[in-house]
């Protein structure tokens, strides 16, 4: 798209040509194109990053069309009851569009269900969300803060995220922590696990030596996750536009 906002050029207008056009290595201005160029990707990379972190809704709508950037990410609650109970909160670009109740298969969706309207998407969706939520559940026993009492209510809290930055490849990653308290990062495309807090330790000890975890860990948030994102950006590019 290119935009002609001030030049006072008539659309059937053509400028005259008053030279030669610049080549890659050239000046223009006084300034050289390749040195231009890569400023401008620069730029456009951490816009992107800056929309990733805030969503859309956040920043002004024509920089989410600059940068195409886009992230999906799920927030898994996992209660520490002699019966853990799993709620899962999905968000697009930073806008709620999804609540799933692990334990009862119900799904509350916005209008996206109906932009997205194949069933095959949804089902597949809950499926790993589900099998998410029952893994986590499984492991919450080993996991948990060793001076934690039952006593004590504790929920695990896990962020699944995949994005897409401007211009480039997708990315996943997983947060784990208890009660608001970060205590492990995962990144998917090194397969490495980072402590943030003393508290994570029983956590990456617990998994990085579990290749299984660790695969799917690595699996649904590249694969499922980012798969996912392309579907809903394809389908409803106005609402990861904001609103």
């Amino acid at each position: 798209m290119t935009l002609m906002m001030g030049t006072g050029i008539a659309h059937n207008q053509r400028p005259q040509s008053t030279g030669p056009s610049a080549l890659p290595g050239t000046s223009l201005n006084g300034v050289d194109v390749s040195v231009a160029s890569v400023m401008v990707s620069i730029l456009t990379r951490v816009v992107g990053d800056v929309i990733l972190q805030l969503g859309c809704h956040e920043v002004p709508i024509a920089l989410c069309h600059i940068t195409d950037a886009h992230s999906l990410h799920y927030d898994f609650s996992i209660s520490s009851n002699r019966q853990p109970r799993c709620k899962v909160q999905g968000q697009l670009d930073g806008n709620d569009f999804l609540s799933y109740d692990c334990d009862n298969n119900v799904i509350s969706v916005n209008h996206l269900r109906e932009e997205v309207n194949a069933t095959d998407f949804w089902e597949e969706q809950t499926g790993t969300l589900k099998d998410v939520g029952d893994l986590l559940k499984q492991e919450l026993p080993d996991i948990k803060p060793e001076q934690n009492t039952d006593s004590v209510p504790l929920t695990l809290q896990v962020r699944m995220m995949c994005q897409r930055e401007a211009r480039g490849r997708p990315s996943g990653s997983w947060e784990f922590g208890f009660n608001g308290q970060t205590l492990l990062i995962f990144d998917a495309e090194n397969t490495e696990y980072t402590v943030v807090h003393s508290g994570g330790e029983r956590m990456k000890n617990k998994w990085k030596p579990n290749q299984e975890v660790t695969k799917a860990f690595k699996t649904i948030s590249e694969g499922d996750c980012s798969k996912w994102l392309n579907v809903l950006v394809q389908k409803n590019p106005a609402e990861t536009r904001g609103s």
